[in-house]
């Protein structure tokens, strides 16, 4: 159990995507690709492809809202299984990994390119792929060939599927928080943030960061046999021992976990509306402010605030859980903070129509039942599926019972399980 918790504080690691073969139908139907009558009902505040996803989203989560047998008091009685239930179809990945037909898009984008790799990294990957298909399914190969060679990926993302918008939009998102975090005093004791800096800058243009000579140089000592797969696992789980990916931060980081990690974010992220980044990034970077804190500065204030929520037993006698319950909501207020600064005070060539683009968003999920508030709150709770009910009702969503906004906008009575009577303060 320890382990499960120790997991979270992994620097960045829970992206969440949304997933369901039903999607498709809305990238694939004329309405939303050729009809230019009904697109053009729309201000050109945002993209074509934003408003298709936003419709596919909120198609989603009507559907699960449906198929719940009471479908009033679900969320309040657990909002983990309203978004992590086994009827949900909205899932949640801890490591970033893509959809599956994003994965074929990209493997098929990386044979296709014409980059040449003199060392053969990306036939390594291509011969990999072969010996997978030999063994196991194609969607299994697919993951499995993401996963072993991620440097090639982020390679073909930043050259390919991320626009000049999506990477001034985390820059804009990362500077304001680099920003706060500045005025709040945070930098001057919390050293790691400097790396945040650091990739702060490199994202101008995350394609210089993937150079095809030093994804060879990684993959140079790697052999891989085009049809014995059993070896190449073999020889994968050796190569990645040597955990090639950390580069100190204040190096050049060609190849640095952090640079990586953020493209194939940029990745998830494209056509997401803006709640997402802060449901999902911003919480988590507030999460590393606030560990440091704990540990140095406020122990005895976390204390008092966790006896508060009154955990069960077997989350209350560990320590890093009882930490989390209050970090992980002081992240989910500061996330949500700075969201509405967005929001209402948007400044720059990128934040002029922030209003506007809030209230389409919210026009477009209007007839779904949803808003932009709603998605923030169900991104937020997708960070944690992959702990499970436990920990997640009892430690990471312990800040949505005792937030007002929530409570008042999912319309949860005071005898429900996100609305306890006893609302618990903050240090």
């Amino acid at each position: 159990m320890k382990n499960i918790v120790i997991v979270a504080y992994c620097y960045l690691s829970a992206f969440v995507i949304v997933d369901s073969s039903k999607g498709d139908q809305y990238y694939n139907n004329p309405m939303f690709r050729e009809d230019e009558e009904y697109l053009f009902q729309f201000p050109p505040i945002l993209k074509n492809e934003s408003i298709w996803e936003l419709h596919r989203i909120g198609e989603e989560i009507r559907d699960l809202v449906e198929q719940s047998a009471n479908k009033s008091r679900f969320p309040c009685d657990s909002f983990f299984n309203y978004v992590c239930g086994d009827n949900s179809l909205i899932s949640s990945v801890l490591g970033s990994t893509p959809r599956i037909k994003d994965l074929v898009i990209m493997f098929n984008a990386l044979r296709n390119d014409d980059t040449i790799f003199y060392d053969g990294a990306k036939n390594k990957l291509i011969n990999f792929y072969k010996s997978c298909s030999r063994k196991k399914s194609v969607d299994d190969c697919h993951v499995e060939s993401f996963e072993h060679f991620k440097p090639l990926y982020g390679f073909i993302i930043a050259r390919k599927f991320i626009t000049d918008g999506d990477k001034e939009t985390l820059r804009d998102i990362l500077e304001k928080f680099l920003r706060r975090a500045r005025g709040d005093g945070f930098l001057r004791s919390d050293g790691s943030l400097v790396c945040l800096e650091h990739l702060y800058r490199q994202l101008i243009d995350p394609n210089i960061n993937f150079i095809p000579y030093k994804i060879d140089d990684v993959y140079r000592n790697l052999t891989i046999y085009p049809e014995s797969y059993k070896h190449n696992i073999r020889n994968l789980e050796r190569f990645h021992e040597r955990q090639w990916y950390y580069i100190p931060c204040n190096s050049y980081a060609t190849y640095s976990k952090n640079i990586l990690d953020f493209t194939i974010y940029l990745f998830h992220s494209r056509n997401k509306p803006r709640s997402f980044y802060y449901a999902t990034l911003n919480v988590h970077l507030w999460m590393v402010l606030f560990t440091n804190s704990i540990k140095y500065h406020e122990g005895m204030k976390y204390r008092v605030t966790a006896d508060c929520y009154k955990l069960p037993s077997y989350i209350n006698i560990l320590d890093n859980a009882r930490n989390l319950t209050v970090i992980y909501h002081k992240s989910l207020i500061s996330a949500w903070e700075e969201y509405m600064m967005w929001k209402e005070h948007g400044t720059g060539e990128y934040d002029i129509k922030t209003i506007e683009v809030f209230n389409k968003e919210n026009e477009i999920l209007l007839p779904y039942g949803l808003s932009n508030e709603h998605l923030f709150y169900i991104y937020y709770t997708q960070n944690f599926c992959v702990f499970g009910q436990l920990f997640g009702d009892n430690v990471f969503l312990q800040g949505l019972k005792h937030n007002i906004k929530f409570i008042e906008l999912y319309k949860c009575g005071v005898r429900l399980n996100m609305n306890p009577h006893i609302k618990c303060d903050l240090p």
